[in-house]
């Protein structure tokens, strides 16, 4: 879980654009998802990793 106190800009950021999803109703992706959107985004580069 990401920490709530953060001195960093992007890491404030990043918080507020998940908070942001959350409202909107939108599912978080799980981690091996995310990990699947990853590989797709790379042309399948990596695609044995996961």
């Amino acid at each position: 879980m990401i920490p709530k106190q953060c001195g960093f800009k992007l890491g404030q950021k990043l918080r507020e654009i998940r908070q942001e999803i959350i409202a909107s109703g939108i599912p978080l992706l799980t981690a091996e998802e995310a990990d699947k959107e990853k590989v797709e985004r790379r042309g399948g580069y990596g695609e044995n990793l996961i």
